[in-house]
């Protein structure tokens, strides 16, 4: 059977990154047929005009909700026909001869396996795109705002120049053959800013694995997909590690990452009150952690495993 690819973009107010992205992987020149899915959650912005004027060749698939990033990916991987599916942010554009370069590394690819691409800044730089997953250690030492400092997770720049099979790479882009979709079931939807890290060990843990491939490039406009809201990122951020744990650690690690995890917004409502008293820019981040402080106790007393 010849191969075709599927691209499965999820946008949510990102219009004009979403049209940049679009028109890049229009420029793209391949030898098998690519369709192109985009799965809007709901956006505002004219995202959904945008489309059907400028991009009518694209399949859009336009939420009446936000069903967040795992979910709104599912959507699109169920609707794709590919034998192949490549998963990119709407905050990214394809250098010249990506995709061909990817789908060849990955029918080469012996086994199943995630293709992550080399990511570049905005300004041509490289971004660390892979990592290695994080333990209860590692969160332990956030409490103290020395986990970049002792280990930031990240492997050395000097990696980035070759091939390797990291223990994670960024869900920005990641290219997989349909089998190993079928196989894993896709994105967890419960899991909010760990859904990369917990698809890349699954994989892992089936026998199939990631492998970080140079040969290929994306630009990756890192933080400009969406506008900040810290009442989404920092509970998120916090609360997603735990449902992690949960679903691949032991019931101790578990209970000891919980009781971090208090320990962590209890001391960052502290710091950022006092900071907050001399610089009202720092209320931001108080209310951010009374909030994750609230989902951190529906998380563990009620079950609640929302997003938001």
């Amino acid at each position: 059977m010849s191969s075709r690819l599927s691209v499965i973009i999820v946008s949510y107010n990102v219009r004009e990154l979403l049209s940049n992205c679009l028109v890049s992987l229009r420029k793209e020149r391949t030898d098998f047929a690519v369709e192109i899915i985009v799965v809007d959650n709901c956006s505002t912005d004219g995202t959904d005009a945008m489309m059907h004027t400028d991009f009518s060749d694209v399949i859009f698939i336009g939420n009446g909700i936000n069903r967040g990033f795992s979910g709104a990916n599912n959507q699109g991987f169920e609707a794709a026909t590919g034998t192949h599916f490549f998963m990119l942010n709407p905050d990214t554009e394809v250098k010249p001869g990506a995709l061909q370069k990817l789908m060849d590394r990955c029918v080469k690819q012996e086994r199943l396996c995630i293709v992550g691409p080399k990511l570049l800044n905005s300004d041509g730089t490289l971004q660390r795109s892979a990592w290695k997953v994080e333990t209860v250690w590692h969160y332990f030492l956030d409490i103290f705002y020395l986990r970049t400092i002792v280990w930031s997770g990240l492997y050395p720049e000097k990696k980035f120049s070759r091939e390797f099979h990291p223990e994670a790479m960024s869900g920005a882009a990641l290219f997989f053959p349909q089998k190993l979709y079928k196989v894993l079931g896709g994105l967890d939807p419960v899991l909010f800013w760990m859904e990369d890290t917990d698809f890349c060990y699954r994989a892992e843990k089936a026998g199939a694995g990631c492998l970080f491939f140079p040969g290929a490039e994306v630009v990756h406009h890192v933080g400009q997909s969406a506008k900040q809201n810290l009442k989404v990122t920092i509970p998120n951020q916090l609360i997603s590690k735990l449902k992690f744990w949960r679903k691949h650690r032991s019931r101790f690690t578990v209970r000891v990452a919980k009781w971090i995890c208090f320990i962590i917004i209890i001391t960052r409502i502290a710091l950022f009150t006092l900071l907050a008293a001399a610089n009202g820019k720092y209320r931001a981040k108080r209310e951010a952690y009374i909030y994750a402080l609230n989902k951190w106790y529906r998380f563990f007393y009620m079950n609640d495993n929302s997003l938001l």
